[in-house]
């Protein structure tokens, strides 16, 4: 057994926004949709799966308008169907497990008190599948350079052990963008998720949307019958110049 605690969250990002900072518990739970199935002459509730699934995070922390934070962040977005949320529960680690959905954000809750910090709340309601994935680039400041590949990524099976196979039960890659700096004539960030079948040869996944700005975040899903094959690891390069600085994260949930 490996005990993780607060210092163990790497990040939580919303819409490419780093709001770890002001966050002080983070509630995350899945649930199935069931419906009574009991009949006249039982004795006891009986219950039955629908086959749908429901994901639900509830954040709880501190409010703060400092610019890109916690206010900025979630202040416009209750009601909002595509909010992207990432977090990862265990550390930096390339390969650490990865926890993303895209949500509808249901409230924001702005609590001022007498003789105590403010508070600033919200939920979010999964809209569509939760993904628990493998973190491809932890959320860090890049080097800088023209181009960057993480570290890959092997398949494993239930019990974590290694697997050479390809998958073809589809997926969804997570890109969250806290910081951009242009540089060099730099315009924008390109990043695809990349995979491989030997670990040496590696050929573009996903494609994201380029980037121009922060913060920016988006999910992008792969097609079940679509080959992936048992390496990942993220890639990125500058568009329209030599260099660029950001602050980034990337996952991959294999299906």
């Amino acid at each position: 057994m490996v005990a993780r605690g607060a210092a163990d969250v790497a990040f939580l990002l919303v819409d490419g926004y780093d709001i770890l900072g002001t966050v002080t518990e983070l509630n995350d739970k899945q649930f199935a949709l069931t419906e009574e199935t009991h009949a006249l002459g039982d004795a006891w509730v009986e219950n039955s799966f629908v086959g749908i699934r429901r994901a639900e995070i509830t954040q709880q922390g501190f409010y703060d308008d400092a610019v890109g934070s916690v206010h900025a962040a979630l202040s416009t977005g209750p009601g909002n169907s595509s909010r992207v949320l990432c977090y990862g529960p265990e550390g930096t680690a390339t390969g650490a497990n990865v926890k993303g959905m895209t949500a509808v954000q249901v409230d924001y809750a702005v609590e001022p008190g007498r003789a105590v910090l403010h508070k600033a709340n919200a939920m979010y309601h999964s809209n569509g599948r939760f993904d628990q994935g493998k973190l491809l680039y932890t959320h860090k400041a890049s080097a800088g350079t023209s181009a960057e590949n993480g570290n890959s990524v092997q398949r494993q099976d239930a019990s974590g052990g290694a697997i050479t196979a390809c998958s073809t039960n589809g997926g969804a890659a997570y890109m969250q963008l806290s910081a951009f700096t242009s540089g060099v004539l730099a315009t924008g960030v390109r990043a695809r998720i990349q995979h491989s079948s030997d670990n040496i040869t590696f050929a573009d996944l996903v494609t994201f949307t380029i980037a121009t700005a922060a913060p920016f975040a988006q999910r992008s899903a792969v097609a079940t019958g679509v080959v992936i094959e048992a390496y990942t690891r993220m890639a990125t390069s500058y568009q329209g110049g030599a260099s660029a600085q950001m602050t980034g994260m990337w996952g991959f949930s294999r299906y």
